[in-house]
């Protein structure tokens, strides 16, 4: 498994939750219709639809009180620039997931820096987009399968500075839970091995993101992997 616990095909974590509630905020209203139909049919998910602008969308996933929220990229600038904003302005309680287009590499790299936990070819196969919203309600990344490696290198490759120093702020748990997180386990994984709450988890990672200069759990381990952290063997981990 890749940094940040990505999925690339597998079947959805064991600690997905029963029901899924998923907002959705993609296309036209027609599109989002049948989508929000697709997902409805799939046991334990319901899916709401969120229309109107992009500037009202975070207003209006806090209150609908989702675990996923579906949106997409339009390839216009403002408007995406906003759906980065939505994303890096999510509870911790809502996972991002995006839909984008074949050359949305760059973008894709910015919405996990932001903090999403999907990317997903608009091209996919609706069968792809379930197990995305599993993995995320989860707490684990997905990205789909052809944008992997690119999107990866873009988000690794990103321009971090002093990398060294900001690890020396960590306490030793948050450092404990960054090796973790290269390790590729997500929230509760790390939860269940340190035996701690996910809520205690969610807030060492809040403090060792702000501390790295990062929105995500992706961009944390890239920063991780940048000043020389190695996934660590299984059988050495503390979590089974």
């Amino acid at each position: 498994m890749t940094p940040a616990s990505l999925g690339n095909g597998a079947n959805a974590p064991a600690t997905t939750p029963k029901r899924l509630l998923v907002a959705l905020a993609v296309g036209a209203a027609i599109r989002c219709q049948a989508l929000a139909a697709r997902l409805s049919e799939e046991e334990g998910i319901e899916a709401l639809e969120l229309p109107g602008n992009p500037g009202d969308l975070l207003r209006r996933a806090i209150n609908a009180s989702p675990q996923v929220l579906v949106t997409d990229a339009r390839g216009q600038g403002r408007r995406d620039d906003a759906l980065l904003e939505v994303i890096q302005r999510l509870p911790v309680s809502v996972a991002g997931l995006v839909l984008v287009g074949e050359r949305d590499l760059e973008f894709s790299a910015r919405c996990l820096e932001a903090g999403a936990l999907g990317i997903v070819l608009k091209s996919a196969p609706s069968s792809e987009l379930v197990v995305a919203i599993r993995w995320a309600a989860a707490g684990s990344t997905w990205i789909s399968p052809p944008l992997l490696g690119d999107v990866l290198a873009l988000v690794r490759a990103a321009p971090k500075g002093a990398v060294d120093a900001r690890l020396e702020q960590l306490t030793h748990r948050e450092q404990e839970i960054l090796q973790l997180v290269v390790d590729g386990l997500n929230r509760r994984q790390i939860a269940t091995g340190l035996v701690v709450s996910v809520e205690t988890v969610r807030t060492h990672m809040g403090a060792l993101m702000n501390k790295l200069g990062v929105h995500s759990a992706i961009a944390a381990a890239a920063v991780g992997r940048q000043a020389g952290l190695q996934p660590t063997p299984a059988r050495q981990r503390p979590v089974a």
